[in-house]
Protein backbone atom coordinates (compact mmCIF):
# COMPACT_ATOMS: atom_id res chain seq x y z
CA UNK A 1 0.00 0.00 0.00
CA UNK A 2 3.00 2.27 0.46
CA UNK A 3 3.52 2.34 -3.30
CA UNK A 4 0.15 4.06 -3.78
CA UNK A 5 1.17 6.90 -1.48
CA UNK A 6 4.60 7.04 -3.08
CA UNK A 7 3.15 7.35 -6.59
CA UNK A 8 0.67 9.98 -5.42
CA UNK A 9 3.42 11.94 -3.73
CA UNK A 10 5.60 11.65 -6.83
CA UNK A 11 2.75 13.01 -8.94
CA UNK A 12 2.28 15.88 -6.47
CA UNK A 13 5.97 16.80 -6.73
CA UNK A 14 5.76 16.58 -10.54
CA UNK A 15 2.70 18.85 -10.43
CA UNK A 16 4.65 21.38 -8.36
CA UNK A 17 7.51 21.30 -10.87
CA UNK A 18 5.00 21.76 -13.71
CA UNK A 19 3.39 24.67 -11.87
CA UNK A 20 6.78 26.33 -11.51
CA UNK A 21 7.57 25.79 -15.19
CA UNK A 22 4.11 26.79 -16.47
CA UNK A 23 4.97 30.42 -17.37
CA UNK A 24 7.78 29.18 -19.62
CA UNK A 25 5.61 26.46 -21.15
CA UNK A 26 2.83 28.98 -21.83
CA UNK A 27 5.25 31.38 -23.53
CA UNK A 28 6.84 28.62 -25.62
CA UNK A 29 3.40 27.44 -26.73
CA UNK A 30 2.69 31.01 -27.90
CA UNK A 31 5.79 30.92 -30.08
CA UNK A 32 8.23 32.93 -27.95
CA UNK A 33 11.82 32.14 -28.86
CA UNK A 34 14.68 31.14 -26.59
CA UNK A 35 16.40 34.52 -26.78
CA UNK A 36 13.20 36.29 -25.72
CA UNK A 37 12.71 33.80 -22.86
CA UNK A 38 16.29 34.40 -21.77
CA UNK A 39 15.62 38.13 -21.58
CA UNK A 40 12.36 37.66 -19.66
CA UNK A 41 14.11 35.42 -17.15
CA UNK A 42 16.70 38.10 -16.46
CA UNK A 43 19.40 36.54 -18.59
CA UNK A 44 20.66 39.88 -19.92
CA UNK A 45 23.39 40.05 -17.28
CA UNK A 46 25.72 37.55 -15.68
CA UNK A 47 23.77 37.51 -12.41
CA UNK A 48 20.45 37.32 -14.25
CA UNK A 49 21.76 34.46 -16.36
CA UNK A 50 22.88 32.61 -13.22
CA UNK A 51 19.44 33.16 -11.72
CA UNK A 52 17.75 31.73 -14.80
CA UNK A 53 20.06 28.70 -14.84
CA UNK A 54 19.47 28.12 -11.12
CA UNK A 55 15.71 28.30 -11.63
CA UNK A 56 15.81 25.78 -14.50
CA UNK A 57 17.97 23.48 -12.37
CA UNK A 58 15.51 23.71 -9.48
CA UNK A 59 12.55 22.87 -11.70
CA UNK A 60 14.41 19.92 -13.24
CA UNK A 61 15.46 18.63 -9.81
CA UNK A 62 11.86 18.76 -8.60
CA UNK A 63 10.72 16.88 -11.71
CA UNK A 64 13.44 14.25 -11.30
CA UNK A 65 12.68 13.84 -7.60
CA UNK A 66 8.99 13.36 -8.43
CA UNK A 67 9.89 10.61 -10.88
CA UNK A 68 12.33 9.06 -8.40
CA UNK A 69 9.71 9.17 -5.65
CA UNK A 70 7.08 7.51 -7.82
CA UNK A 71 9.61 4.87 -8.85
CA UNK A 72 10.74 4.24 -5.28
CA UNK A 73 14.37 5.08 -6.02
CA UNK A 74 16.61 5.86 -3.09
CA UNK A 75 17.89 9.10 -4.63
CA UNK A 76 14.46 10.76 -4.39
CA UNK A 77 15.03 12.57 -1.07
CA UNK A 78 18.44 13.78 -2.19
CA UNK A 79 17.10 15.25 -5.42
CA UNK A 80 14.11 16.74 -3.61
CA UNK A 81 16.12 18.38 -0.86
CA UNK A 82 18.64 19.73 -3.40
CA UNK A 83 15.76 21.41 -5.22
CA UNK A 84 14.24 22.59 -1.93
CA UNK A 85 17.55 24.05 -0.75
CA UNK A 86 18.16 25.61 -4.15
CA UNK A 87 14.74 27.25 -4.08
CA UNK A 88 15.38 28.71 -0.64
CA UNK A 89 18.85 29.94 -1.64
CA UNK A 90 17.49 31.45 -4.86
CA UNK A 91 14.78 33.24 -2.88
CA UNK A 92 17.36 34.54 -0.42
CA UNK A 93 19.63 35.69 -3.24
CA UNK A 94 16.81 37.53 -5.01
CA UNK A 95 15.27 39.18 -1.94
CA UNK A 96 17.90 41.95 -1.45
CA UNK A 97 17.99 42.65 -5.18
CA UNK A 98 14.36 43.71 -5.24
CA UNK A 99 11.77 42.19 -7.53
CA UNK A 100 12.85 39.06 -9.40
CA UNK A 101 12.06 38.68 -13.09
CA UNK A 102 8.34 37.86 -13.48
CA UNK A 103 9.07 34.62 -15.31
CA UNK A 104 10.78 33.07 -12.29
CA UNK A 105 8.97 34.90 -9.47
CA UNK A 106 7.80 31.82 -7.57
CA UNK A 107 7.04 33.74 -4.38
CA UNK A 108 4.94 36.29 -6.25
CA UNK A 109 2.92 33.59 -8.00
CA UNK A 110 2.42 31.75 -4.70
CA UNK A 111 1.25 34.95 -3.04
CA UNK A 112 -1.19 35.61 -5.88
CA UNK A 113 -2.57 32.06 -5.74
CA UNK A 114 -3.07 32.28 -1.97
CA UNK A 115 -4.70 35.70 -2.29
CA UNK A 116 -7.15 34.36 -4.87
CA UNK A 117 -7.94 31.45 -2.54
CA UNK A 118 -8.76 33.90 0.23
CA UNK A 119 -5.70 33.23 2.38
CA UNK A 120 -4.23 36.51 3.56
CA UNK A 121 -1.00 35.17 5.04
CA UNK A 122 2.60 35.62 3.99
CA UNK A 123 3.33 32.75 1.58
CA UNK A 124 7.01 32.30 2.46
CA UNK A 125 6.61 30.42 5.78
CA UNK A 126 3.66 28.43 4.43
CA UNK A 127 5.59 27.40 1.32
CA UNK A 128 8.69 26.43 3.27
CA UNK A 129 6.65 24.41 5.77
CA UNK A 130 4.70 22.62 3.03
CA UNK A 131 7.82 21.83 1.01
CA UNK A 132 9.71 20.62 4.08
CA UNK A 133 6.78 18.42 5.14
CA UNK A 134 6.62 16.97 1.62
CA UNK A 135 10.31 16.12 1.75
CA UNK A 136 9.96 14.46 5.14
CA UNK A 137 7.03 12.40 3.84
CA UNK A 138 9.19 11.32 0.88
CA UNK A 139 11.78 10.10 3.35
CA UNK A 140 9.20 8.40 5.57
CA UNK A 141 7.39 6.61 2.76
CA UNK A 142 10.42 4.50 2.15
CA UNK A 143 12.09 6.09 -0.83
CA UNK A 144 15.06 6.34 1.50
CA UNK A 145 16.05 2.96 2.87
CA UNK A 146 17.10 2.67 6.46
CA UNK A 147 18.50 -0.14 8.53
CA UNK A 148 18.78 -3.47 6.64
CA UNK A 149 17.22 -1.87 3.55
CA UNK A 150 13.79 -1.71 5.20
CA UNK A 151 11.54 1.21 4.39
CA UNK A 152 11.22 3.61 7.32
CA UNK A 153 7.43 3.41 7.34
CA UNK A 154 7.57 -0.34 7.88
CA UNK A 155 10.46 -0.46 10.34
CA UNK A 156 9.02 2.28 12.53
CA UNK A 157 6.03 0.12 13.44
CA UNK A 158 8.17 -2.76 14.75
CA UNK A 159 11.07 -2.46 17.13
CA UNK A 160 14.33 -3.58 15.50
CA UNK A 161 15.96 -6.77 16.67
CA UNK A 162 19.61 -6.08 17.28
CA UNK A 163 21.96 -8.92 16.80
Amino acid sequence: MVWVFRIGLGLAVLAYAAWQAWPVVALVSQGVGVSELWGLAGGGSLIGGGTAVAWVTIVLLYAVSGLFTAGGLSWAPGAYFLAFGGEILLGMALSPAGTPPPLIDIAGRTSEALRQAGVGLDPAPLSIAALLATGLVIVALGAWRGWRDAALIRSSAVLPVWG
